[in-house]
């Protein structure tokens, strides 16, 4: 045996450097998304700097960075905000995600391609129902019998990918409350998305996931549908996408997004 073999070299693992004004703002977006900072709540640029152990100059950086990215709120000469989000916000958010998201399943169906990442991130979703009882956020009831089924993924069958994606949810809110699936049922579409390969398509829905993540937070406490009906629309666009069936995946991405909007649009307005 050589030495090399009795010793090997150690792996060598790439770190990413990541800047005070970075990770303030990475935190900042956690405690939003988790819903510990909620609709109207103010932050002063005195107040993050004291909670970071950072200069004011590193919080007001942090706090711009997230007013840019429409998930904070700031007028001249005010503190900044987490916004509430109104019902013609949602409708405008879910009526720009259904044109992207419906480009994205053409093409997906073209190739008869059901992206692995989603079928991950959708059998979270169904943990995070099953550790809730089911509660949900927003979303729409799937077709009759279509529970249970799991859908062709990228050529294979789908139980593996579902079987491991169900091992952790660990998302924000922790795996028994409802916010939980918040995160899953986002990284479905946006998988979805990802999936095409188009930096400029995926940029384009970046800037209006964080604005709809806060959305489905902020109304989380109502469990407007059970999150399992989540999970078996989404089932249901894979199955349609494997099959080649642009148009059926498009009708239940419609039927799916136009429902949670009104859904979310009338919680708002309660």
């Amino acid at each position: 045996m050589t030495s090399t073999e009795a010793n090997p070299p150690p792996v060598v693992r790439e770190l990413r450097t990541v800047s005070a004004v970075d990770a303030v703002g990475d935190d900042l977006r956690r405690r939003m998304f988790a819903g510990e900072l909620v609709g109207g709540e103010l932050l002063k640029e005195a107040v993050v700097a004291a909670e970071y152990g950072v200069s004011r100059s590193t919080a007001k950086a942090a706090i711009e960075k997230l007013t840019a990215e429409g998930l904070l709120e700031r007028s001249a000469n005010r503190s900044a905000r987490v916004p509430r989000l109104t019902a013609a916000d949602v409708h405008d958010i879910y009526r720009t995600r259904l044109r992207l998201e419906s480009s994205a399943l053409r093409e997906l169906a073209a190739a008869r391609r059901a992206p692995r990442e989603a079928a991950e991130a959708n059998a979270r979703v169904r943990a995070a129902g099953a550790a809730v009882g089911g509660a949900g956020v927003a979303g729409t009831a799937g077709e009759p019998g279509s529970a249970g089924r799991a859908p062709s993924v990228d050529g294979e069958g789908a139980s593996g990918a579902v079987v491991g994606g169900a091992r952790a949810v660990g998302t924000a809110g922790g795996p028994g409350s409802a916010i939980a699936s918040v995160e899953p049922d986002m990284r479905f579409h946006a998988a979805l998305v990802e999936a095409i390969g188009s930096e400029r398509l995926e940029r384009m829905y970046g800037s209006l996931v964080g604005e709809a993540r806060l959305c489905m937070v902020q109304v989380q406490g109502r469990s407007l549908l059970a999150v399992d009906r989540i999970a078996d629309e989404h089932d249901e666009i894979l199955r349609r996408l494997a099959a080649g069936d642009a148009d059926g995946a498009v009708e239940v991405l419609t039927v799916h997004l136009t429902r949670a909007s009104e859904r979310l649009e009338a919680a708002l307005d309660a």
